[in-house]
């Protein structure tokens, strides 16, 4: 499994890539569902690569990962007050995400993680991922006090 940040970096990815006998996937939220089944679903014998975003971090278990390539970014969407409008803003994950996605690998036998960022880098990252709250747009939520 090969985390990366987003579908554009996916798709880049996987048009570069040819390996014989090997099966390339994207799996990220917005693939339709019968998309998403193809790389969760695959049997443990086909040799395949899914090229995931941060969905596949906690919120499954995909069988047969045995190698997690981590790229050590996500992108998430933060609401701007001033304007009024949300953006898609690439960040490094936490230090805590790194290990979710480790634990992606070795599930079923053993299994291997390679990250593509120094022990240097490491250090500047956050222990955390921010609260979502901290930087969603909440409006839809408001609920107003009638007396």
């Amino acid at each position: 499994m090969f985390f990366l940040p987003g579908v554009a970096e996916i798709q880049r990815t996987i048009d570069l890539l040819t390996i014989k006998e090997t099966e390339i996937l994207p799996l990220y939220g917005d693939l339709p569902s019968t998309k998403q089944d193809k790389a969760i679903l695959q049997p443990n014998d086909n040799r395949h690569i899914i090229h995931a975003t941060s969905i596949a971090e906690t919120s499954l278990t995909v069988p047969g990962v045995c190698i997690v390539i981590d790229g050590g970014f996500r992108r998430t969407a933060h609401f701007n007050g001033d304007t009024g409008f949300s953006c898609l803003l690439t960040q490094r994950i936490s230090k805590t995400a790194t290990k979710q996605r480790a634990r992606r690998s070795g599930r079923e036998r053993d299994g291997v993680v390679y990250r593509l960022w120094t022990k240097t880098m490491e250090r500047s990252f956050a222990l955390h991922d921010q609260p979502e709250i901290l930087f969603s747009e909440l409006s839809s939520f408001l609920l107003i006090y009638q007396s």
